[in-house]
């Protein structure tokens, strides 16, 4: 019994730890980069770029929507103090780009941190402003709001990686279509 409440306390703790650092590029909060976190963030870029590849080859009409429901504040550093970028700057920054995004950040210092990196951006992109939507605010509240801004049959690249046990609305499902 015992056992059971501090292993869950522990693990909430330990999944909720991310260790904040200032970014030597721009001087605003990052993380530090964990190596589980660097291939996680490979993998990732990988996988945008082929999506949308062969999304655009067979859609090419269709806007192209990257929805990032926990995107924290877009950055990170290695412990040589380099710089990676996060899954939502990644998104913005690939070869074969989205047509439209949606990040969702529940802390409001993360938020602000995101708002300006992701202004730079799209002012230096040329991306059109109204197709990035950035929603501060709990996830599991916001991702209907989000799923509404997107038509039905309009591929979408959902990533969800929270910094803990957070996704608590089973309605992300609605968004799904087998057809």
């Amino acid at each position: 019994m015992g056992c059971t409440r501090y292993g869950l306390e522990t693990l909430q703790v330990q999944l909720y730890m991310v260790e904040e650092v200032t970014d030597p590029e721009d001087d605003l909060t990052s993380f530090k980069l964990k190596p589980q976190t660097e291939r996680k963030l490979i993998f990732i870029r990988k996988m945008m770029e082929a999506v949308n590849t062969i999304v655009a080859a067979k859609f090419p009409d269709n806007p192209r929507h990257y929805v990032d429901m926990f995107s924290g504040v877009g950055k990170y550093v290695t412990e040589r103090g380099s710089c990676c970028l996060g899954s939502p700057l990644i998104a913005l920054n690939i070869r074969k780009k989205f047509t439209h995004f949606h990040f969702v950040e529940e802390k409001k210092k993360y938020f602000e941190v995101l708002e300006r990196r992701v202004g730079q951006i799209v002012e230096r992109k040329n991306i059109p402003r109204a197709n990035v939507k950035l929603l501060y605010g709990d996830a599991n509240r916001l991702v209907e709001e989000v799923l509404n801004g997107i038509k039905n049959y309009d591929p979408c690249f959902v990533f969800l990686d929270p910094f803990g046990l957070e996704m608590k609305n089973p309605k992300l499902p609605l968004g799904v279509s087998s057809d």
